[in-house]
């Protein structure tokens, strides 16, 4: 009080009063960036809050009500939610980066988180797998350090049909970043296309879930975006196929160069007919539920991969799960339970298809959803295209 006393004395004593002190005014929003591999965005700051849903790391997000542990804030997309204020930095960060900070870290499970950065930064450079399998090693995890060596026998040039397109075009996603970040406008020059391995003089084959491989040729890139809420962008190949498929095909996987032994192979169709099939795994489904049911197949050499699902949940205004089941239909109509599942994911286990890709003598499995993910016969994860939606 004793330092305000004069210009209380001056304003009493008729002289001008001293100017207002200004009122700091509340800071402008600012942008942050995600630190972590994955980081959920959720409905409140706390976290056993709904999910809206996933911001992958380097995602910019607007914060809108920082300090604590948790920050408001407003994503790529504009949806607001909450993330865990430890995961935010004033810059993207880089490989480069986490890489540095996984060497001058001693803690086996400090040095794993950046290795998962490193990994997640660039999801399809092979070496920075092959360090997070060692990393995983350290951190006494055998089965992550397995499952990502089983991901790295995967042949780099096979690559997933991530989407198809209006005329039975095929996408294979080749590239991916922010989007604040594309990687070229328009078509890329050669420079990029040869960067990318997939120049366009080189013969592509398109391998189907029924059939032999049918040939194709690189049409175009595309670039678009993968994540809205992450603000991610994908870069596509993409090939048209020479000989069109039949409307009951689909392509599954697609290679550039000599095409391999087992694709020549004309693999039959399933012995049921797909309407037998969904009436088959219907009838078993219904003594489970008397909700609606629904049901997706996929051939899987003479048989189907079925997954029945029910009592549809919503969780928020985007993220619908349900109670379901897994099955293989024999050629004789008998449905074997793969497994049941109490918490199905809507956006995922959509069965694609049973194929021998790399011929090794075993099928790899496909199943859709927000990616492609690939399985070998030991249920082991061979090979995934990275996520194209977070759901918010």
């Amino acid at each position: 009080m004793a330092a305000m006393l004069p210009v209380l004395l001056l304003a009493c004593a008729g002289e001008s009063p001293a100017p207002p002190v200004a009122v700091p005014s509340a800071p402008a929003p600012a942008t942050r960036y995600v630190t972590a591999s994955s980081l959920n965005l959720r409905a409140a700051g706390a976290p056993d809050a709904p999910r809206l849903g996933g911001l992958s790391i380097n995602s910019p997000v607007t914060v809108m009500n920082p300090g604590g542990a948790w920050a408001e804030v407003e994503a790529a997309n504009g949806v607001k939610g909450w993330v865990d204020a430890t995961y935010l930095a004033a810059r993207p960060i880089t490989v480069d980066d986490a890489l540095r900070q996984a060497s001058a870290a001693s803690d086996p499970a400090v040095v794993l988180s950046w290795r998962q950065r490193a990994a997640a930064l660039s999801p399809l450079d092979r070496s920075l797998l092959s360090s997070l399998a060692e990393a995983y090693d350290a951190a006494d995890a055998p089965a992550l350090a397995a499952a990502i060596r089983q991901q790295l026998t995967w042949p780099a040039h096979l690559l997933p049909v991530e989407r198809i397109g209006a005329g039975g075009e095929v996408w294979l996603l080749v590239d991916t970043g922010l989007l604040e970040e594309a990687p070229f406008e328009g078509e890329p020059d050669p420079k990029r296309a040869e960067l990318l391995g997939y120049p366009a003089d080189v013969a592509w084959w398109v391998l189907p879930d029924i059939g032999a491989a049918v040939p194709a040729r690189l049409d175009r890139y595309e670039q678009g975006v993968l994540n809205e809420c992450a603000g991610d962008f994908g870069v596509w190949v993409v090939l048209t196929l020479t000989e069109p498929l039949p409307a009951d095909r689909r392509p599954l996987v697609a290679t550039a160069g000599a095409l391999p032994e087992t694709w020549t192979q004309a693999i039959a169709p399933p012995s049921l007919s797909r309407a037998e099939a969904i009436e088959t795994l219907t009838a078993f489904a219904e003594p489970r539920s008397s909700d609606a049911i629904t049901v997706s197949l996929a051939p899987a050499g003479t048989t189907w991969l079925g997954v029945a699902r029910w009592a549809m949940t919503e969780e928020a205004d985007f993220f619908t799960t349900s109670e379901g089941v897994l099955v293989r239909i024999g050629v004789d109509g008998v449905v074997k339970l793969l497994r049941e599942e109490p918490e199905l994911d809507s956006l995922a286990l959509t069965p694609y298809g049973q194929r021998d890709l790399d011929g090794d003598g075993t099928l790899e499995t496909f199943w859709g959803g927000c990616e492609v993910d690939i399985f070998g016969d030991g249920g082991l994860l061979e090979t995934s295209t990275p996520s194209t939606c977070c759901g918010c």
